[in-house]
């Protein structure tokens, strides 16, 4: 049985229901949305308005989406659960989050796409640093360029990027100008001392403030400035806090070539040339060979102390050899770090890759 009011409803003319009901403005359509006025809440929209569909990524099949969700979803529920148990997570190597993996995937991704990018400038960058040379200023008296330019030639066939006035200024250019920035450029400065030089007025007591302005700036511990000593001659007040190196004396360029080479691994550069093949001249070359095959058992390295008393019943008589022997095990790891067998880091000791390759040269 029909309410008569209902009848009433459908005969009242738009004025008398706008009398008995408010009227509102769809949002979406723009029609009028009529509710009784006794209605405490007025819609902003009609129902039918509000969703619409869109494919799911995942079937095709279309999904009802509301206008009113800040985030619309992209696939069903049903989908993605049919989805998550063909895929398993694991970090990604660059940034740890999550990183999706298809089960039983042929290659498993390392990175997520925009990490892979960053990634692969990070190792680019590494390796272009690992393949620079060392840049290693000359600072030098006029007077010693005889001396000076076999030094230039012999640090270059070396491995090192050594700088000359006469080979690197080009005509035209401020010499000045360019000394200056190549001190301040240099990983390394050489500072060449002779009777001559540390006498003599000139631009080389210039060179040498510039260096200390610039060795000052170094974190503590750097080897960055290295007094060297072309004859016997004293060492200048203002040079006295750095350990000098005589290069006229046997082992000298040796001594000097091993301060590079711990300058540029400090900066993650590659190993200097010459030093590739270690000088194993004083040294008893089988009891070496098993004391870097045991010490090479650690990969991670091991506490030096802690390792000298493992092996010293098997190495500590036949360390030396006859010819020269040493005082102490103090100066046997010296001369192995010398050589560039060894690395004493925090008080663990490795096996170099140097190392490695001196105990399989020398196998069979």
């Amino acid at each position: 049985m029909r309410c008569s009011h209902d009848s009433d409803m459908r005969n009242e003319s738009p004025q008398e229901k706008t009398r008995t009901h408010n009227v509102a403005k769809c949002k979406y359509c723009a029609g009028d949305i009529i509710v009784p006025q006794d209605q405490l809440t007025v819609p902003s929209y009609h129902k039918a308005c509000a969703w619409y569909e869109l494919p799911c990524d995942i079937c095709g099949k279309p999904m009802a989406i509301h206008r009113e969700w800040v985030t619309p979803p992209k696939a069903h529920k049903a989908c993605k659960d049919t989805i998550k148990s063909k895929w398993y997570e694991k970090p990604c190597d660059y940034c740890g989050r999550p990183l999706r993996v298809q089960i039983n995937a042929v290659l498993i991704p390392k990175f997520h796409k925009k990490c892979a990018a960053k990634a692969k400038e990070e190792i680019s960058s590494v390796k272009s640093a690992t393949e620079e040379s060392l840049n290693v200023f000359l600072c030098h008296s006029s007077s010693d360029k005889p001396h000076i330019r076999k030094l230039f030639h012999r640090l270059r066939s070396a491995g090192v990027k050594p700088w000359l006035d006469e080979e690197n200024l080009l005509l035209g250019q401020d010499w000045h100008y360019e000394i200056i920035k190549a001190v301040r450029n240099s990983h390394a400065v050489i500072v060449c001392l002779s009777k001559t030089s540390i006498s003599k007025a000139g631009y080389i007591q210039k060179e040498i403030k510039y260096a200390l302005d610039v060795a000052d700036e170094q974190p503590e511990g750097t080897i960055f400035l290295i007094p060297l000593k072309l004859e016997e001659c004293d060492t200048p007040d203002r040079l006295k806090r750095w350990q000098w190196v005589k290069l006229f004396d046997q082992g000298g360029y040796d001594k000097l070539l091993c301060s590079l080479n711990e300058r540029a691994r400090s900066l993650g550069m590659s190993q200097i040339a010459e030093l590739i093949k270690p000088r194993t001249s004083n040294v008893n070359s089988d009891a070496t060979i098993g004391f870097l095959e045991k010490l090479n058992m650690y990969k991670e390295g091991i506490d030096t102390f802690e390792f000298l008393n493992s092996v010293k019943s098997d190495f500590y008589f036949s360390l030396w050899d006859p010819a020269d022997p040493w005082e102490n095990i103090d100066t046997y790891l010296s001369k192995l770090q010398q050589m560039g067998l060894i690395r004493i880091e925090n008080k663990l000791i490795f096996v170099t890759t140097v190392g490695r390759e001196y105990i399989e040269s020398h196998k069979g």
